[in-house]
């Protein structure tokens, strides 16, 4: 039954408001990893820095067939990628840090 209402969603944000959504994500992702021992198997995967975003990459492009849906399965592929690589940097940046004696 529909109540008659219609919902108009507009997600389509700027390029650097995801940007900067996916850093702030990244950090908060991080944090997860540090402190807790019983990661899912999912997140000790994310935690390998070199393999993460191209597993993650590949995965969506291919295992979720996400390239048959053309530029937009692309786009979003890319954007996993880019999300899981601003992880990867965070992580290798608080391993560099930590190895150097460095405090965040």
């Amino acid at each position: 039954m529909s109540s008659g209402i219609v919902i108009d969603h507009d997600d389509h944000k700027p390029l650097s408001h995801w940007f900067n959504a996916q850093i702030k994500y990244a950090f908060l992702e991080a944090d997860k990893i540090k402190s807790n021992c019983n990661l899912s198997w999912k997140d000790r995967l994310r935690s390998k820095i070199l393999f993460a975003p191209f597993l993650n990459l590949f995965y969506c492009l291919f295992a979720k067939r996400l390239i048959l849906d053309g530029w937009a399965g692309i786009f979003y592929s890319t954007q996993r990628f880019f999300a899981e690589l601003i992880l990867s940097l965070v992580l290798l940046d608080r391993k560099l840090r930590q190895w150097i004696g460095l405090n965040e």
